[in-house]
């Protein structure tokens, strides 16, 4: 924030996080205040106009006329932690949901070969008749 007025890239990076959040400061609009910020004078204040969602914050004005002022209420790092907080749940639940329908069908794969096995080993088994047998070895 330090930087906002000497370079131009951390103003529009600054400018575009507080529009696009509605947020204002680190923490609240009372972080401009000790920034210094182009065209105002030490015993006046202003907010960048990023701060607003109404022009007020446009305004020029001394610490006791500050009510006059409409900042967003809430700072930026609060706005971008729920950011992230409700990025990181929805990927969890995702990671979960698909951990449990992997689960699922390792556990119907199982079932399916244990079944096709069982019946298998429990399949009553032909057994060769003597006569059959006999008739075997007389073709051989």
């Amino acid at each position: 924030m330090d930087d906002y007025s000497k370079n131009d890239d951390i103003r529009n990076a600054i400018d575009a996080l507080q529009k696009t959040l509605s947020c204002c400061g680190n923490k609240d609009h009372s972080d401009w205040f000790r920034v210094a910020l182009a065209g105002i004078s030490e015993d006046e204040v202003g907010i960048p106009e990023s701060c607003c969602s109404k022009k007020t914050c446009t305004k020029v004005v001394t610490a006791d006329e500050i009510r006059l002022l409409t900042p967003f209420k809430e700072g930026c790092v609060k706005k971008i932690v729920k950011l992230y907080g409700s990025i990181l749940n929805t990927r969890a639940m995702v990671t979960i949901s698909i951990a449990i329908v992997e689960a699922a069908s390792l556990l119907i794969i199982a079932i399916i070969l244990f079944t096709s096995w069982y019946i298998e080993e429990t399949k009553p088994k032909q057994t060769v008749s003597e006569e059959k047998k006999q008739e075997i070895n007389k073709v051989e």
